[in-house]
């Protein structure tokens, strides 16, 4: 198990932004490691977030931060 306090924070690149299976993949991946889905935080840049809020959306619906 992680760290109560700590969160994790992982870069999304465009590239992965535009994989429609990124969502279910964090879900797995999340699931995996034993990490509560709050405690991560995908960090997309500014210049990608517009072009990507559908993704953006499915990517809430995992439970974790953006």
């Amino acid at each position: 198990a992680w760290p109560a306090p700590l969160p994790v924070h992982v870069n999304v690149s465009a590239t992965e932004l535009a994989d429609p299976a990124l969502p279910e993949r964090v879900r797995r991946t999340v699931g995996h490691a034993g990490l509560e889905p709050g405690r991560l935080c995908l960090e997309v840049g500014a210049q990608t977030a517009p072009a990507g809020r559908d993704a953006l959306r499915r990517l809430r619906s995992t439970g974790a931060a953006l």
